[in-house]
């Protein structure tokens, strides 16, 4: 597979307080972390922010406000993303200890359905269908654009799109650090398998 690894990181981190991209994960900040992570995966051939970041590869979301949808909306517009790629690989900056086994295995998974996901986690999210997507969130849009309706938010994308659902091989590791007390929980964990 060809793949495109995307990093959610537009949020504004309004319960951490500060900007979860920046906490300092194992020495770096938590942001190249993660993107180093994406890189060092075999099939995952560019990485991009999705985000008003100052790294290479960052986009600003279309519509500020609108969410991680509207992030991942962003990313897909701005690149060519369906002759060059035939899978879209999302993670968000704020779960650090998701290992890259549990993504290679995710992305190993060979289905015809639309999405692969760990049952009982949002996140990460492996999207096979790029046209299907781009699809289904250009429609999402349009319906938010025309009514002011509510829906625009992974709940609602995935409820359009076929789901393939894995059991995840280390449950622990799908913690998502919003808050000040997550993240020092976070810290623990890995203090305490080292």
């Amino acid at each position: 597979m060809r793949i495109l690894g995307i990093v959610l990181a537009g949020g504004r981190s309004s319960r951490m307080g500060r900007d979860k991209a920046l906490l300092s994960w194992q020495g770096i900040p938590l942001l190249k972390y993660q993107i180093d992570k994406l890189s060092a995966i075999e099939g995952i051939e560019n990485v991009c922010i999705s985000g008003d970041r100052q790294e290479p590869n960052s986009v600003k979301d279309l519509i500020s406000g609108r969410g991680p949808v509207e992030g991942l909306r962003s990313v897909l517009s701005s690149f060519d993303i369906m002759d060059r790629y035939n899978g879209v690989l999302v993670l968000p900056v704020d779960m650090p200890l998701l290992s890259v086994g549990a993504l290679t295995a995710l992305i190993s998974v060979n289905t015809k359905q639309d999405v692969v996901k760990y049952c009982g986690s949002s996140f990460p999210l492996l999207f096979r269908n790029i046209s299907k997507l781009k699809m289904v969130i250009n429609q999402m849009d349009s319906r938010l654009r025309e009514t002011n309706s509510s829906g625009y938010s992974f709940k609602g994308l995935l409820s359009r799109l076929t789901l393939c659902n894995i059991e995840p091989l280390q449950p622990g590791s799908f913690f998502n650090a919003n808050t000040p007390e997550e993240w020092e929980s976070a810290i623990s964990q890995t203090n305490s398998s080292s």
